[in-house]
């Protein structure tokens, strides 16, 4: 159907401008006698195909681009899910080569999707002798040991 709509508005828009630019020409003709009719040709079949066209090309973008929007959200949405599962199961640290294997994400957009999320809760974060980072998340627990 998308598809559909992509040729239909081309053709409108191609047809509806090659009419516009003829028929604005005959109608700047000094020789023209019915610039009356001329005009009317152009607004029917120059200018309407056109508008439609645009209509049917701005429908399309607009559509691609909620659908786009609703698998971000549906990703972030996942993505989120996995991160609050990870921290619950392994009392708020999590690393990023624990979070890229269980989403799927490339290792430097865990660890920037981690990065994120340290900023926004304020974790912190150690490196250890190898150069492996674990981000800790403060669950708002106790430690073991603490009164």
């Amino acid at each position: 159907m998308r598809l559909l709509q992509k040729i239909s508005a081309g053709i409108l828009i191609t047809f509806g401008l090659m009419f516009t630019v003829a028929l604005i020409a005959d109608i700047a003709n000094p020789k023209t006698d019915n610039k009356a009719g001329a005009f009317g040709a152009l607004i029917l079949v120059g200018l309407a195909p056109g508008c439609v066209g645009g209509f049917l090309i701005w429908n399309v973008l607009s559509n691609e681009r909620k659908e786009r929007e609703a698998l971000e959200s549906q990703e972030s949405d996942r993505l989120q899910s996995i991160f609050y599962q990870l921290l619950k199961t392994h009392n708020g640290e999590i690393t990023p080569l624990s979070f890229a294997m269980e989403t799927k994400l490339s290792p430097q957009d865990a660890r920037n999707y981690l990065d994120q999320k340290a900023k926004e809760f304020e974790a912190n974060f150690d490196v250890d002798d190898r150069g492996d980072i674990t981000y800790r998340f403060n669950l708002g627990r106790k430690s073991q040991g603490q009164d």
